[in-house]
């Protein structure tokens, strides 16, 4: 077994900015109010499909959206498109 074997205890997301419990409120304010976002694990980054993954959910989900007319939702269809092409291509 190696390192990239190893599998994690499951932490929901923001485990690590509200409480256990968390109401809300307390969702809102890291959320909305602090636009923090969650933690990725660092062993997403350990192949190139997780890592795809994660720079688009990083570029696309991570920033307050500035295109609120539907363009960011399209852009975001099209990055999947394409790292959709990508995987298939990758796993031929």
């Amino acid at each position: 077994m190696n390192s990239a074997d190893v599998v994690n205890d499951y932490q929901p997301p923001y485990f690590d900015l509200v409480p256990s419990d968390p109401s809300f409120d307390d969702m809102k304010h890291v959320v909305c109010t602090s636009q923090l976002r969650p933690t990725l694990p660092a062993c997403w980054t350990n192949d190139q499909v997780s890592l795809g993954l994660c720079l688009l959910f990083s570029t696309k989900f991570f920033h307050p959206p500035s295109e609120p007319d539907g363009k960011g939702i399209a852009s975001f269809m099209q990055s999947l498109h394409v790292l959709q092409q990508k995987i298939t291509k990758h796993l031929k």
